[in-house]
């Protein structure tokens, strides 16, 4: 008998059911953070290390080029290069 993987993902209908019900539990700040970590595939030290200077409002786009060490508490560059990109986002 085959055994069943833990999924590591959220289907879209949980997504969905996500930001429905977090508009009545969290802040503005939160929201938004969770659908830059949702839609945008970072991970949470590059989203939480981007800065405004990061968003490009007029093309939709964010570019990440650092990190936050969660072992030092201090933003860093990425480790490798293919960790610095531009990502293109929704309205």
């Amino acid at each position: 008998m085959q055994s069943q993987k833990e999924r590591n993902y959220w289907t879209k209908k949980e997504v969905n059911d996500f930001l429905r019900r977090s508009v009545s539990v969290l802040s503005t700040d939160f929201r938004t953070l969770f659908r830059v970590l949702l839609f945008s595939g970072t991970r949470k030290g590059e989203a939480v290390a981007l800065t405004w200077n990061d968003v490009d409002f007029r093309n939709n786009t964010i570019r990440v080029n650092k990190t936050l060490s969660m072992d030092y508490g201090e933003v860093q560059r990425p480790k490798t290069s293919s960790a610095h990109r531009l990502i293109s986002l929704d309205d």
